[in-house]
């Protein structure tokens, strides 16, 4: 009986065997060890050897044997253990970006793998509060821990923290059914942390009844906002009278990520008259 290579190679995957075997009318099979090496690193295909047999002699009765089958394989099952999966599974962020770690977290690989990273909603929708993400992240030998970088929505965020999940799946086809995936599933919450001040610019402001106008200036003093968001300023009579020393006014102010100044101009009456004393209105803002 001798070994040969077939998909598998001898020294690599297998010691070559060359064995004489002795049958007589008492001994009609034999076992022969055949010894498979093992370097512990994850394959994804069998692979498999051949062993023939040659009549060596018969005792003179050689047209007599039959030597059938002749030939036989045996696959070597890449049956090593590859485990990939989120380290951690848990993770949080609130504007920005998150990043999301996949690494091996058993055995080792001969081969490249990959594995396709891809987002979820949850109470989080993508578009809205994170931008979905597709990922493929091809793992080997020399790269077995990667990072996938997940954008999330800059916004201002009301109510309670949001959350979506991250999943893995084996786009490799001859690694399916091969490599387990564990853990498979990552959850990110956004947490509702950001807080935008909107307020007057100054605190106060004075103008003479000559020039007309005031102009009022109110802005984003702390935070960012990701959405639109609308203020609305209303003047109010103080010992001055709306009609008699200003002109009573109330507009919309709206703000966003880039829209974080806005002015407002108050006209003010004047009837040329000397008046020997100050007078004030005020305004206020109503989100």
């Amino acid at each position: 009986i001798s070994t040969y290579s077939g998909t598998a190679s001898a020294g690599l995957d297998f010691i070559q065997t060359t064995l004489p075997l002795v049958f007589n009318n008492t001994v009609t099979q034999l076992p022969i060890s055949v010894t498979i090496k093992d370097d512990g690193v994850f394959k994804y295909t069998d692979v498999y050897f051949g062993a023939s047999l040659t009549l060596q002699s018969a005792g003179g009765f050689e047209q007599l044997i039959s030597l059938n089958p002749r030939q036989t394989n045996v696959t070597i099952k890449a049956n090593h253990v590859l485990v990939i999966g989120f380290d951690p599974v848990v993770y949080s962020g609130n504007g920005g970006s998150v990043a999301i770690t996949v690494k091996v977290l058993q055995g080792s690989l001969a081969v490249p793998v990959s594995i396709r990273v891809f987002t979820q909603d949850g109470t989080a929708i993508f578009g809205s509060d994170y931008v979905a993400t597709s990922q493929s992240v091809v793992f080997d030998s020399s790269s077995t821990n990667h990072t996938v970088t997940i954008q999330l929505v800059n916004k201002l965020v009301s109510g309670a923290s949001k959350m979506f999940s991250v999943g893995l799946s084996v786009e490799t086809p001859e690694a399916n059914g091969r490599v387990t995936l564990s853990p498979s599933v990552a959850n990110v919450t956004i947490v509702n942390t950001n807080v935008a001040v909107i307020g007057f610019v100054a605190g106060v402001y004075s103008v003479r009844r000559s020039e007309g106008s005031v102009s009022v200036m109110v802005g984003v003093l702390q935070g960012q906002l990701g959405a639109h968001v609308t203020v609305t300023i209303s003047t109010y009579s103080g010992t001055a009278s709306a009609g008699l020393d200003f002109i009573q006014t109330t507009l919309p102010l709206v703000f966003n990520n880039t829209v974080t100044q806005l002015p407002i101009s108050v006209t003010i009456k004047d009837d040329g008259v000397f008046k020997y004393t100050d007078v004030y209105f005020g305004a206020s803002l109503t989100l």
